[in-house]
C-alpha cells in the first residue's frame, strides 16, 4: 500500500467538497431519535468512485460502497461510498479540513459532534469495574496499524 500524497488529499477534499455531503443525520430507535454522522459522495463515474474508496483504504478510513439503481430505466444508477463510523468520520474531516471551502462549516461540525462522542464513557472504553478508560478511536483493536 503506497503512502498518501498531500495531493491526493486535496484531491478528495476538492471532490467531496463539491459533488459530496457533510451530514448529521437522525434516526429513530424505539422512543428516541440518535444522531449519526455521514460524509458520502454518489457518482455515475466508477471509476471515480473507486479511487475514492481506494483513497480512504489507505488512509485507514473505513468505508461502505454500494450501488443504486434508479427506478426510471433511462436513468444511471449511481456509485456510493459512505463513512459514517464516529473515529473514521472525525478523521476523514480532520484530513480534509484544510483543503475544504464550500463545505468546510459542515466538516467542523462533524468533528465537533464525533469528538464529543467519542470522548463519552461507552461500553468499548469502560472496564470491567466501570471505570472510564479514555476515548475510543479504533486504534485500541489494531484498526488503524
Amino acid at each position: 500500500m503506497s503512502p498518501v500524497k498531500d495531493t491526493e488529499i486535496a484531491w478528495l477534499a476538492g471532490l467531496l467538497d463539491g459533488e459530496g455531503s457533510f451530514a448529521l443525520g437522525r434516526q429513530f430507535q424505539k422512543d428516541r431519535a440518535t444522531y449519526v454522522p455521514n460524509v458520502r459522495v454518489d457518482m455515475t463515474h466508477a471509476e471515480t468512485i473507486d479511487r475514492v474508496f481506494d483513497l480512504l483504504g489507505r488512509l485507514s478510513i473505513r468505508g461502505h460502497r454500494f450501488r443504486y439503481e434508479r427506478k426510471n430505466p433511462n436513468h444511471r444508477g449511481a456509485e456510493i461510498v459512505s463513512v459514517s463510523r464516529l473515529a473514521d468520520v472525525n478523521r476523514l474531516c480532520t484530513l480534509l479540513l484544510p483543503y475544504l471551502v464550500t463545505k468546510r462549516l459542515n466538516a467542523e461540525v462533524l468533528i465537533a459532534f464525533t469528538a464529543e462522542r467519542l470522548a463519552k464513557p461507552h461500553r468499548r472504553n469502560l472496564a470491567e469495574d466501570g471505570t472510564f478508560l479514555g476515548t475510543y478511536t479504533g486504534a485500541e483493536v489494531g484498526y488503524y496499524d
